[in-house]
């Protein structure tokens, strides 16, 4: 039998597992957790977001490919994770207090920010087309739900709605881009599509 994945592949792909296990745990604890004052879960969410950080710097200065080559540990990746973190851990902080001025108490939307989060990381590491529409699609499905999350509110129901239709259609044409281009190189591979589209047997760009 084929291996998938080994224990490299999980120890590259390590901020991105923990982040996931934080968002489910969020959710989960959320579910089951007596209803009134959901703080302490944006902040659980904030210490995840620290715990994940300090396990990407760890990563610092290294190059590593996981999972076959679809996913790429890089200073590319690197740079933007931070950016992504830095900018999940300020949001929740500021939601924290925004909820409560709301009179929200519903402690899936720190879950949600971090699954959005984690499908931007999954997108930058992604060598894979495979893998970049599933942190696409990560991301996207998080943020339908944050822009429709106060449900009494005209405006965020209209604007889910919109976000919704557009963003499922920008998925299909995206998803059909994917099965033209493979059906078109034989790959999914970033690197593999872009070394056959510069071949000589791909050089018109109508065939393009």
């Amino acid at each position: 039998m084929t291996q998938v994945f080994n224990m490299a592949d999980l120890s590259t792909a390590s901020p991105e597992v923990i982040l996931s296990l934080v968002a489910m745990v969020i959710l989960t604890l959320d579910f089951i957790a007596p209803k009134g004052g959901r703080d302490w879960l944006g902040y659980l969410s904030i210490l995840g977001v620290l715990v994940t950080f300090a396990v990407l710097i760890g990563q610092w200065g290294t190059m590593q490919p996981a999972f076959n080559g679809q996913y790429v540990s890089d200073p590319f990746s690197f740079f933007f994770k931070i950016v992504f973190l830095v900018s999940a851990a300020l949001i929740l902080l500021m939601s924290i207090g925004y909820l409560k001025s709301e009179g929200i108490d519903k402690g899936e939307f720190y879950g949600l920010i971090l699954f959005a989060t984690l499908g931007m990381m999954l997108m930058v590491s992604a060598v894979d087309l495979l893998i970049l529409y599933i942190g696409l699609e990560t991301m996207s499905i998080s943020i339908y739900i944050l822009a429709g999350f106060m449900k009494r509110e005209r405006r965020s129901s209209e604007a889910a709605l919109k976000y919704l239709l557009m963003g499922g259609f920008s998925s299909a044409i995206i998803l059909y881009g994917i099965v033209m281009l493979y059906g078109l190189t034989g790959t999914i591979g970033l690197q593999e599509i872009a070394s056959s589209l510069s071949a000589d047997s791909f050089s018109n760009p109508a065939l393009i």
